[in-house]
């Protein structure tokens, strides 16, 4: 079990690792070519990219669920119509995105907060992005789908390939030809297009039990999915949710310059989110066959080991961001060129990242209470933890102790949230839940 947990696991945090790199990456060259305001303005639009991811997440991760419990039950034909479902449901909403993002850019930058200083770069970055937003889309539903058809790899390799294109496109278009943020964003667009296609490709002409084929549409697949799918996908909108809030609050008490230091704190907190949601990810295929076939004992057993791992991972990241702090503020900051908001970045970085150690936690409880339908209780986890406890520990924290209480207020939030989850699952447990589906 530890082999094909592990099999299953490595390959979909290297992807959300890739994932997280090549996002990073147009950060990184914004503040390398044009400065630490074009970083924030990248910033400012984040939510927009978590939205997205999150739209995909709703639909993908549901109905990866149905069609592996499909699967694991030998109803191959009921698996294939729920994948086809939910592919076209899925392309549909991307489109209607794409097309209202791209008609009202400036009103979603204002939305979104940005200053007159930053509107700008924001405008410009998000009408790019808005064109690319069904590959966004279909790119995570296509690979968490190549994963349940028995191919994790193959979903690893199309994101390293994304994620290299995206770099050498940053740095052609930002630093060579001087496009600042229009290239970051067109470089992220495009490199977007390239698992998409891949894996499009695999599963029409490769696919073992998943492939394009005739089909009844039936709405009650999508609607099952986004029932099972919206615990995770909130996970990914509380990260959007986390940076539309710190963003406000950190203009209105230290200004556009702390914004920069949340910018760097934020990628580096992506990155540590990123991992545990790929040992979720990784879980979730074993949990939801294991749970269709009615057996809870590999369920938990599985929940275990990834409990274990995601926190071993999480007082990792904890550490290393306490030891070289300084050196990722670098990656980013300029210090010789701007002292004082890398001293400053460095200080909120060690102070956040305290919150590294219990976020695999929530995240891993939220996917598995998904994975043995029981949703509700995942949506109670993500909200939680991605809106309402999270903004009141923030408002709290940055009330009673200013600036260096925005930074601690995410540990706050992520060791309540904790003892929620624990509780739940306990309760869970204790009445035998996930027998009955």
């Amino acid at each position: 079990m530890k082999r094909k947990f592990f099999a299953y696991t490595i390959p979909s945090v290297v992807s959300m690792w890739l994932y997280s790199f090549y996002t990073m990456a147009d950060g990184f060259f914004v503040a390398r070519g044009v400065g630490p305001m074009a970083l924030a303005s990248v910033n400012i639009a984040m939510p927009y990219i978590n939205f997205i991811f999150g739209l995909s997440m709703l639909c993908s991760v549901g109905a990866s669920t149905v069609t592996a419990i499909y699967l694991g039950r030998g109803e191959t034909d009921n698996a294939s119509d729920a994948f086809m479902t939910s592919m076209t449901s899925l392309f549909a909403a991307s489109l209607l995105v794409a097309v209202c993002s791209f008609a009202f850019t400036g009103k979603l930058a204002a939305f979104l907060g940005a200053t007159p200083r930053l509107d700008a770069g924001v405008t410009e970055y998000l009408s790019i992005i808005a064109c690319f937003t069904p590959f966004f889309v279909m790119t995570y539903f296509f690979e968490v789908m190549s994963r349940v058809d028995g191919h994790p790899r193959l979903a690893a390799i199309s994101v390293a390939l994304a994620g290299a294109t995206n770099i050498v496109l940053d740095y052609l278009f930002v630093l060579v030809l001087g496009w600042g943020i229009k290239g970051a964003a067109y470089a992220t667009g495009i490199a977007q297009t390239l698992p998409a296609v891949m894996l499009c490709a695999h599963l029409k002409f490769r696919g073992r039990r998943l492939n394009f084929r005739a089909f009844t549409y039936k709405l009650s697949y999508v609607l099952r999915g986004f029932r099972l799918g919206l615990g995770d996908s909130v996970t990914e909108f509380s990260v959007g949710a986390v940076i539309f809030l710190f963003n406000h609050r950190v203009l209105d008490i230290i200004g556009e310059e702390g914004l920069t230091s949340y910018t760097v704190t934020a990628y580096a907190t992506t990155l540590a989110i990123m991992t545990m949601c790929g040992i979720s990810q990784g879980m979730m295929p074993i949990t939801s066959y294991s749970h269709g076939k009615r057996d809870m004992d590999t369920s938990r057993r599985v929940l275990r080991l990834a409990l274990i791992t995601a926190t071993a991972c999480g007082m990792s990241w904890f550490l290393i961001s306490e030891i070289f702090a300084s050196g990722i503020a670098s990656i980013f900051i300029n210090a010789e060129a701007n002292p004082e908001i890398h001293s400053d970045t460095v200080r909120a970085f060690r102070i956040y990242a305290a919150s590294f150690s219990l976020i695999g936690i929530n995240i891993v409880l939220a996917t598995f209470f998904s994975t043995v339908e029981r949703p509700l209780y995942g949506i109670i986890l993500s909200s939680c933890r991605g809106l309402f406890v999270i903004a009141a520990s923030l408002y709290a924290m940055s009330g009673i102790f200013g600036a260096p209480g925005i930074w601690l207020s995410p540990t706050v939030s992520e060791a309540v949230c904790a003892a929620i989850g624990v509780t739940m699952l306990t309760r869970m447990y204790k009445r035998g839940g996930g027998h009955d589906g």
